[in-house]
């Protein structure tokens, strides 16, 4: 082994860049690492590295901001491409990583930049908050519209499980006020009675001051319905719904009508039941009729 002696020259070291600095100390700059790299970045580290790279340089570099930029625009299109996948959070730690890194020390000399990133960014960040208020706005008018829905269901659950006769409104406004949710008052029922009756999903007939539902048409709709019918038909038949055709529905209603005024020659019978009571009323007097009884016309 052999000791240089004092006397024995020493080469001055070189001087050597900055960039030469990091690669010898294996530390390579920020804005090597490619996008997809970047993006599997946790924010924090992107964080810190971005601050440390400026520090060290004494500035913001050029081809860090073009770096970043690109993480950024990635980042916002992957949330806004499918924002129902997304979480609350994701919006808002990209948006304090966005607001952190253009902050307002380095904010003029990005935007000094050709790209303007500083303005450019600026944008990006309350983009974030501005997608948070419209998932805000969208899930709050999906519950108020799942309220309705949820009544509707309700109110058809009831019909269908009065086989043989049709709920008065006070019925129907009683299960309603156990609910804990759907309208309560007065107009709020008749509101939602009133939609599902242009819907199709109940059919109402008055006698006297009283008003009476039943199964419309288009109840079929409902999960109701479908739990009565479709988990419960026999593999291989069709299934047989409860609901009156419309020439029987215009019979009822028009028998209902007629009953419930006062006849000349006597005291009409009272539907206590609703309209398929009326019905088996009807094929009551048919039997006892006979055969070759006269028959109205339009019953």
């Amino acid at each position: 082994m052999t000791i240089a002696s004092p006397t024995t020259p020493v080469r001055p070291l070189a001087k050597i860049s900055a960039k030469d600095a990091r690669a010898l100390s294996g530390q390579l700059p920020m804005w090597t690492h490619s996008v997809a790299e970047l993006e599997c970045w946790p924010p924090e580290r992107l964080l810190n590295e971005a601050q440390r790279t400026i520090e060290r340089e004494q500035r913001f570099p050029p081809e860090l901001a073009q770096r970043l930029d690109d993480v950024f625009l990635a980042k916002t299109q992957q949330l806004l491409a499918a924002p129902q996948h997304a979480q609350e959070s994701d919006f808002r730690t990209l948006g304090l990583l966005i607001g952190s890194i253009a902050s307002d020390q380095v904010e003029d000399e990005l935007d000094a930049m050709p790209e303007r990133y500083g303005a450019r960014w600026k944008v990006l960040s309350d983009l974030m908050g501005i997608t948070l208020k419209v998932r805000d706005f969208r899930d709050g008018a999906a519950a108020r519209h799942r309220v309705p829905q949820h009544s509707w269901e309700r109110v058809a659950d009831a019909i269908l499980g009065e086989t043989g006769r049709g709920l008065s409104w006070g019925e129907l406004a009683a299960i309603l006020a156990d609910a804990m949710e759907g309208p309560k008052s007065k107009g709020g029922i008749s509101q939602l009675l009133t939609s599902m009756h242009a819907k199709g999903w109940v059919e109402s007939f008055s006698r006297g001051r009283n008003k009476y539902f039943f199964a419309g048409p288009n109840i079929s709709e409902s999960e109701a319905w479908k739990r009565r019918n479709v988990f419960h038909a026999p593999a291989g038949h069709a299934m047989a719904t409860a609901l009156p055709e419309p020439s029987q529905k215009l019979k009822l209603a028009r028998v209902a009508k007629a009953v419930a005024a006062p006849a000349s020659t006597g005291h009409a019978p009272a539907i206590a039941h609703g309209p398929l009571n009326a019905k088996r009323w009807i094929r009551g007097k048919s039997a006892k009729s006979g055969a070759g009884a006269p028959r109205k016309q339009g019953v």
